[in-house]
C-alpha cells in the first residue's frame, strides 16, 4: 500500500472525474443510524438493511462501501487510489463532525486487477466495536488487494 500511495502522489492531474455530480452527491451525502449502525442514508431505503450478517460491523462494512471506479474513469488505475485517499479524508472529517462520540475505522483497498479485469479502489467504513472485526489481523494475508485503514 505504501508503494501505491507514493506512486499516486507523483501523478499529474491528467485524469478526470466522469461522474462529477455523483461524486459531489457522495461527498454531501447524509448518514442515518439504524439498528446501532451508521449507514449512508440513501442506502437505508434502497437496500434491505436487515439480513444475514455476522455482526453489525460486517453489516456496516458491506453497506458503506464505495467504488471509486463509479466516479472516475482512468485506465492507469492508480488515480483511483488517489481519489480514494481524498475521499477517506473527507469521510473522516464528516464522521468525526457528525458522530463525535463514536470511533470508526475507514478502510481503503486497491486492486490492480480485480475479478472483472480492471483496477478499482474501494473505501468503506464501520464503527469500532469490541469483539467485532471486519479485517484480518494481518493485512499481508490479503493477496489480491492492497489494504490500509485509519481509525478515527
Amino acid at each position: 500500500m505504501k508503494r501505491l500511495i507514493s506512486k499516486s502522489k507523483k501523478l499529474k492531474n491528467k485524469t478526470f472525474i466522469s461522474d462529477i455530480l455523483g461524486f459531489a452527491d457522495l461527498i454531501i451525502s447524509e448518514f442515518a443510524e439504524h439498528l446501532d449502525c451508521i449507514i449512508f442514508k440513501k442506502d437505508i431505503f434502497s437496500k434491505n438493511v436487515i439480513g444475514d450478517y455476522i455482526d453489525n460491523t460486517n453489516l456496516e462494512a458491506f453497506f458503506n462501501h464505495i467504488h471509486m471506479s463509479d466516479y472516475l474513469y482512468d485506465d492507469r488505475g492508480v488515480s483511483l487510489l488517489k481519489l480514494g485517499l481524498i475521499f477517506c479524508e473527507i469521510l473522516s472529517l464528516k464522521l468525526k463532525n457528525e458522530f463525535p462520540n463514536y470511533k470508526f475505522r475507514i478502510i481503503i483497498s486497491y486492486d490492480e486487477k480485480n475479478e472483472l479485469g480492471y483496477n478499482d479502489c474501494v473505501v468503506r467504513f464501520h464503527k469500532l466495536r469490541k469483539g467485532e472485526n471486519y479485517l484480518l489481523k494481518n493485512l499481508e494475508e490479503y493477496k489480491s488487494d492492497a489494504i490500509g485503514y485509519i481509525d478515527i
